[in-house]
């Protein structure tokens, strides 16, 4: 990055202790996998990465940036429905008057009941970690998709540490056009980090 006359700023927050994890997976209505826990306690209660091309790269209207923001431990152990009610997936008891297939509705309304969300993106969308899932997969969840049809969901790393791997390769910018439905693999699961929304010279060379 530097060599590209770009500054990084990275800020994490105090040391977590296997005793806080514990207090935080006391109660907690998603469960806080192993991943999750290693990674707290291995880089802090939280980081942020964060870097702007602006001024520059070629592309004046929407430089290349990252800002990428992990949030604190506390705020990712969920012990109150208060925080969740207002999801359609914790709302009880389910409305099904608007729906033409019931049993697939409370079949996904059930499985994002164990979706733990790591990361917003500020439009109703965020990326979860599947709890229920073997693995522990990251999970795209996009408020725009039908609940009822493809499980609202796109899986984008098979675990946390694949998805900060693959996004690290491309310097953790985000898409061009912000939207990262644009940047999924049309063949199935996982993110096309070829692709040109995630520009140059911001990428590592192939593995």
């Amino acid at each position: 990055m530097r060599r590209h006359g770009v500054g990084v700023q990275f800020t994490r927050g105090g040391n977590i202790s296997p005793k806080d994890v514990e207090r935080a997976r006391a109660g907690a209505l998603i469960p806080i996998p192993d991943p999750l826990a290693n990674l707290y306690l291995e880089v802090g209660d939280g980081f942020r990465f964060y870097w702007d091309s602006e001024g520059r790269h070629e592309d004046s209207e929407r430089p290349p940036f990252a800002n990428l923001e992990f949030p604190r431990l506390d705020e990712v152990s969920i012990k109150s429905l208060e925080k969740l009610k207002w999801k359609i997936e914790w709302q009880e008891p389910v409305d099904y008057r608007f729906t033409y297939n019931p049993a697939q509705l409370r079949t996904t309304i059930l499985r994002m009941r164990k979706w733990l969300p790591i990361l917003g993106e500020g439009n109703g969308d965020r990326f979860c970690l599947d709890t229920g899932a073997a693995g522990v997969p990251v999970v795209f969840d996009c408020h725009e998709r039908d609940i009822e049809d493809d499980d609202r969901s796109h899986v984008v790393g098979a675990s946390l540490l694949d998805f900060f791997t693959a996004w690290s390769r491309v310097c953790f910018q985000f898409p061009r056009s912000l939207s990262w439905p644009m940047v999924w693999k049309e063949s199935g699961d996982d993110i096309a980090w070829a692709s040109a929304e995630f520009r140059e010279p911001f990428r590592l060379p192939p593995q």
